[in-house]
């Protein structure tokens, strides 16, 4: 602003000016920091980025005819949802999270079951460590083609998660079957032979002076120690144990059996030197072993059950199938109905998943040729020994297309010899 005077007035009353009479007037004046230009674009606020919840978890492993008894009771609860198996269902409860690892396409089948059934406990089968990542949800099992298992699942590395509804909690057991095995081996793509072209001469050039390797320098020595829960290879230079399991052999007493009848619902058969199975599933044999003389540092190779037959009622062939049983049982009071006195079945005969493991952890055929039988039950005494699930026995059940039942030497048998045997192998765990 010019005088007239030649006199220009300072920078700062021209400001002065500006501020008060512009503001009041509803001007606004649009400052911006030192060294940004008009038009640039403001610096974005920054993103928190969540952490995954089952990031930094080591998974347990879990293999194809796997048997764990495991808890969730004192185990962090990291996930509330699954997306987009059950985006309803408040899984407020701590979780357990496991790893299978697939090697070839196969139907598999997971199953869990609650030691108590008023806990209420799911089952997911996720495809990350994501919990949106769901690809399967149930309550008790994931069965090929049910409740978005697919019917083949293909080979890869998959997540299995024990989750308490509405914040439940407790011990379980969680079984996974799968036809091909652990160690299937996929079937090889055949790959096409390159057609031959052909090669030019190559041009002759110097051969480059040798760089000298350097010496690489030696990182220290670590140990890594895995978590005492999970299996471990056997030493192979610890030495095999075999221990034979009879009644009156070495003062061993530790046998209970016995059958149940649905033709006799009512009446308990304890007291026989022999019991029955019978096809159909109408007469099932109930049999325990007490195994507290085996060292808890056990670590079992195999186990065998033998059984000496007595009798058969004709020709015909039949399956016996070995089952764990879940719940106790009285040799003296046993039926059709009862698990003991005034204790019923879940179902008279006994009930899969409730009274019984539903999966068989042997079986064999058994024939007019047959004396004495033998059932490898190594997932049943795996369970008992390893997983610490509870020993509640063994159930008999007979599978055939005819009518035909066997008899079978129980520990009351007058002769040693034709008791029932449980045959352990293991090895010592330092």
């Amino acid at each position: 602003m010019d005088t007239g005077k030649g006199y220009r007035l300072p920078v700062w009353f021209l400001l002065a000016l500006t501020v008060g009479v512009l503001l009041p007037l509803g001007f606004t004046l649009p400052l911006r920091a030192a060294g940004v230009q008009a038009g640039d674009p403001e610096t974005p606020t920054p993103t928190r980025t969540s952490t995954p919840p089952f990031a930094g978890v080591i998974p347990w492993p879990l293999s194809c005819g796997a048997q764990v008894h495991h808890t969730t009771e004192g185990a962090p609860a990291r996930v509330d949802r699954y997306q987009p198996c059950r985006p309803f269902w408040e899984e407020t409860g701590p979780e357990r999270l496991y790893s299978l690892h697939l090697t070839a396409d196969q139907p598999v089948t997971i199953t869990l079951l609650p030691d108590d059934l008023d806990v209420d406990l799911d089952l997911f089968l996720l495809t990350s460590l994501s919990p949106n990542s769901c690809l399967a949800a149930g309550d008790t099992y994931l069965r090929p083609g049910e409740d978005g298992m697919p019917p083949v699942l293909q080979a890869g590395l998959y997540y299995v998660v024990v989750d308490g509804y509405d914040g439940a909690a407790g011990p379980y057991t969680l079984q996974v079957d799968c036809p091909a095995g652990p160690f299937a081996t996929p079937t090889p793509t055949p790959t096409a032979t390159p057609t031959p072209t052909t090669t030019p001469t190559p041009t002759r050039t110097p051969t480059p002076t040798p760089t000298p390797t350097p010496t690489p320098t030696p990182l220290p020595f670590k140990q890594l120690f895995l978590p005492l829960s999970w299996e471990r290879y056997p030493d192979p230079h610890a030495r095999l144990i075999r221990v034979e399991l009879q009644e009156g052999t070495q003062g061993y007493k530790g046998t209970r059996d016995t059958y149940i009848s649905k033709w006799q619902p009512d009446v308990a058969f304890g007291d026989k030197f022999w019991f029955t199975v019978r096809s159909k599933e109408i007469m099932v044999g109930l049999l325990y072993f007490d195994l507290g003389t085996v060292p808890q540092n056990a670590e079992l190779v195999s186990a065998q059950l033998r059984l000496n037959k007595l009798f058969q009622s004709n020709p015909n062939p039949m399956t016996i199938r070995a089952f764990r049983v879940l719940r106790p049982w009285d040799e003296a009071t046993a039926t059709w109905r009862l698990a003991k006195a005034e204790t019923p079945w879940a179902e008279p005969g006994g009930k899969a998943g409730v009274d019984y493991f539903p999966s068989p952890g042997g079986e064999v055929g058994v024939d007019a040729s047959t004396d004495f039988v033998k059932w490898d039950i190594t997932p049943i005494v795996k369970a008992w020994l390893t997983y610490d699930a509870p020993n509640y026995g063994i159930m008999l059940r007979g599978f055939a297309a005819g009518n035909v039942e066997y008899r079978f030497a129980t520990h009351e048998h007058v002769s040693i010899p034709r008791r029932p045997t449980l045959i352990l192998t293991y090895r010592l765990k330092r």
